[in-house]
């Protein structure tokens, strides 16, 4: 999920939620739950192209959403962290740099998975 600022009239601003279609990212699941407990309903929900890419596109004023930008921001920092952590667990298991971390190269990303919340 990314999220896309766009002026609207007189010092209003218009938020996209954007979700990658067939190819979540970590965190979609965490601010799709977020917004069903929130009650927090899109003004316009609409299937997208950004970048070549198929997308659902969730639009809410941005007064609406006001207090929960933040909440939104850091579940989509969560799930960046948990991205570069995978990727780099997945890069040292592949040729791990250092004799001590051999032992990546047997493990698989379900492993990797059960770690993530200690290592993030």
């Amino acid at each position: 999920m990314w999220m896309e600022f766009t002026p609207k009239d007189w010092l209003m601003m218009r938020v996209g939620l954007i979700f990658r279609e067939g190819e979540p990212d970590p965190e979609d699941p965490w601010v799709r739950s977020y917004l069903e407990a929130r009650q927090l309903v899109p003004r316009h929900r609409g299937k997208e192209e950004r970048n070549g890419i198929a997308c659902e596109v969730l639009y809410f004023g941005q007064c609406y959403l006001g207090q929960h930008l933040s909440a939104l921001q850091e579940l989509y920092q969560k799930g960046l962290e948990r991205s570069l952590i995978m990727e780099k667990l997945r890069e040292l298991r592949r040729s791990p740099s250092d004799h001590s971390l051999d032992c990546l190269a047997s493990l698989d990303d379900r492993t990797f998975e059960a770690w993530l919340p200690a290592l993030a």
